[in-house]
């Protein structure tokens, strides 16, 4: 038997304190935790550093997810960290405490300010508004081009229909992105239309009963597909009470385009009514008009230049124009089809699921799914290069990244509710020989896993831009661009709720998007799996080629995690090549 080896323990009181953070937000026992511990090989991402974060400063202790991400090893992470003598960044009132009385002035002034028309906003929701916001670009996106989402609560047989309903007001009060609505600010000759929010001071909460429902699944997709796009000043937010047939199980359905939410603000809306509901005073929650707020102060020449640096010489990788869409399939009963002239694309889906690895030591699975869809892409592209292509050393490849985008440095930004989240760009630059077939060049992958991972801690703060404005203010690609494919990695729980001590199953329902050109490649990790799937529209590429790309990315994330036990024994071979590719020369001038 191979002989425990010992952790050395933390030896001062800045190791000890973050020995504690950590189990606490690993849920570990701080004993099992050494001063030489990863917080990633631990257990930790992206999501725990955040946590990890807010809980520190909570404390009084300065932290930021770049600091965990630049030093995950305990007794470094305490050397970074400090005592926060300044305090929290200032907050903003919560739109919840400003007055009655002055909340039909701040109406007027933010329509004022907005240059909003009020005849274009129904009276009742016009004498409410209390602050007009601009929309973020994944707000206008789902907007127009997402369903509406639905998240389900199982109900008690004995709950209290009463005190339910005025947990639901609570919570509405407590979070104002429930209470916002959006509209469409008319053109002028100086200004484009745009999409606002429109932040109300009061939503009554009123319970919609369907009481002869046999399909909720159904239900909520005939609601989804009649619901007309919500920028008409209404407020989307429904909250239906429905009762199942026939075992007349009660249904608690909120229903809210994905422009009010995000995967992390799940948790916090099943968590708050349950605690509104047993009696218990609301935790503090940052607000979304705080984060649309600070994102403002992040639009800076440094961020601009930082974005430039990084994305110059390369252009955005687009599955269009590969033709993959092209070559006909043989369908089950045997007759051929070939590409769909003349009618609208449709959704298309590939699924894979594989075994959870780990990754390498201090690389997130993250960066390994992220490196392996790079490399992905490089091989799709590496059919379609021309003989003077070929002569490169590199192959540059960009596609986007959702990330969490809390990391502002708000208090209690961890429960905001709200669609904080964004999609920024991710660049890499592979060595040809990285692309082939036979892919066992450990060198080349330790080193795109570390170009991967440092780029995404030197873009960490900047990540809130989005991509409209990075193209404008650090490129020179047509404005018009958008992303050809874009990785979303799932690791967080989408909530719980307890009501009188009854666990309350709870569920988010929504129909597929609407087809599009950009691939949505979705990664969600279970405790044992990754469950991979790829949505594209069936204009860009046909079913067998995308259980192709399927299959090879998912063997591309097994390649990076099971050949690679640890970057420690590359980490010379690594950084020269590393510094190798960065030394390359770019194939377009800088801008």
């Amino acid at each position: 038997t191979t002989a425990k080896v010992e952790k050395r323990p933390p030896s001062t009181d800045e190791e000890r304190t973050l020995q504690r953070l950590f189990a606490l937000v690993l849920n570990l026992q701080p004993i099992t935790i050494g001063a030489d511990d990863s917080f990633f090989r631990l257990g930790g991402d992206s999501i725990a550093a955040m946590k990890l974060v807010g809980t520190a400063r909570e404390e009084g202790l300065t932290l930021t997810v770049a600091d965990v991400f630049n030093h995950p090893k305990l007794s470094d992470l305490a050397r970074v960290m400090h005592i926060d003598v300044l305090g929290s960044i200032p907050q903003m009132m919560p739109l919840s405490l400003i007055k009655e009385e002055n909340r039909e002035y701040l109406s007027e002034m933010a329509m004022q300010q907005c240059d909003l028309d009020r005849t274009l906003i129904e009276a009742k929701i016009s004498q409410r508004i209390i602050e007009v916001l601009p929309t973020s670009e994944f707000q206008r996106m789902t907007l127009s081009q997402f369903y509406c989402r639905y998240i389900w609560i199982s109900l008690p047989d004995n709950v209290d229909q009463t005190r339910l309903l005025v947990a639901c007001q609570q919570l509405v009060q407590h979070h104002a992105i429930l209470r916002t609505a959006f509209a469409i600010k008319p053109s002028d000759d100086n200004h484009a239309s745009e999409v606002v929010q429109l932040v109300l001071g009061t939503l009554d909460v009123q319970f919609i009963q369907h009481d002869a429902v046999t399909d909720l699944a159904a239900f909520c997709a005939e609601d989804s597909t009649t619901m007309a796009i919500p920028t008409d000043g209404q407020p989307p937010f429904q909250i239906h009470l429905v009762t199942l047939q026939p075992d007349a199980q009660r249904m608690l359905v909120f229903r809210l385009p994905h422009a009010q939410f995000d995967g992390l603000s799940i948790s916090v809306i099943c968590g708050d009514l349950a605690i509104a509901y047993n009696g218990q005073p609301l935790p503090l929650a940052a607000s979304y008009a705080d984060h649309i707020h600070s994102i403002a102060a992040k639009r800076t020449h440094e961020a601009y230049r930082l974005w430039r640096r990084v994305l110059q010489g390369a252009e955005m990788t687009s599955l269009v124009g590969l033709r993959l869409h092209g070559n006909p399939e043989k369908q089950e009963n045997g007759t051929m089809k070939s590409v769909r002239e003349g009618t609208e694309p449709l959704v298309l889906r590939a699924t894979k699921r594989i075994l959870l690895y780990t990754p390498p030591s201090s690389i997130t699975m993250a960066t390994v799914v992220k490196t392996a869809w790079g490399l992905a892409l490089m091989q799709l592209l590496a059919s379609h290069r021309t003989p003077d292509e070929n002569k490169n050393s590199f192959q540059d490849v960009v596609f986007g990244q959702v990330v969490h985008g809390r990391g502002l440095g708000i208090a209690h930004e961890d429960r905001i509710v709200g669609p904080c989240l964004n999609i920024i760009p991710v660049r890499m630059r592979i060595p040809l020989s990285t692309a082939t077939n036979n892919d066992n060049d450990s060198k080349n992958k330790s080193a795109l896993l570390l170009q991967v991972h440092q780029q995404h801690i030197e873009t960490m703060p900047y990540e809130n831009l989005g991509l409209q404005e990075i193209v404008q203010h650090s490129t020179a690609w047509p404005l018009t661009t958008k992303f050809g494919s874009f990785v979303r990695f799932q690791n967080f729980d989408e909530g719980s709720c307890m009501l009188d001590g009854v666990p309350c199953e709870t569920r988010l329902y929504s129909l597929p998007n609407r087809p599009s050109n950009t691939a949505n490649v979705l990664v969600v990790v279970t405790k044992t799996h990754l469950e991979v799937t790829i949505t594209v529209s069936d204009g860009v590429v046909n079913q067998k080629h995308a259980d192709g790309i399927v299959n090879r990315f998912c063997d591309l994330i097994q390649d990076l995690s099971s050949d690679i036990a640890s970057l420690a024994s590359y980490s010379l071979c690594s950084q020269d090549a590393l510094a190798s590719i960065s030394r390359q020369p770019h194939s377009h001038p800088d801008f």
